[in-house]
């Protein structure tokens, strides 16, 4: 499994998580279908990311998830590889420090 795959899978939980509550709270039909178009391009393998992009090509050994500016997570795979999944302009991942 890679990187991406692992990211991938997340993402998909989360979002199907999400479009549910949005569907029970009665949520505007342009929040549901937006997150459902996001569901299928990752259904489809499509990640939006930027940064150092070959890095999710990399074998997932493990992960840990942290904390960064302003208490947002962002999460440490294979122990020097950042991933901002909140980062300011989307998603991001670049090469760390190896502690």
């Amino acid at each position: 499994m890679t990187i991406k795959e692992y990211i991938i899978d997340g993402a998909i939980t989360t979002f199907m998580d999400r479009e549910n509550k949005l569907k029970e709270m009665g949520a505007p039909t342009i929040m549901i279908t937006s997150i459902g178009e996001e569901i299928d391009r990752l259904m489809k393998g499509i990640l939006k990311c930027s940064g150092d992009t070959d890095l999710l090509e990399e074998e997932y050994i493990s992960v840990e998830k942290k904390k960064g500016r302003g208490g947002k997570p962002y999460f440490v795979f294979n122990g020097n590889i950042n991933y901002f999944p909140h980062a300011r302009y989307g998603r991001f991942i670049a090469k760390g420090e190896v502690l």
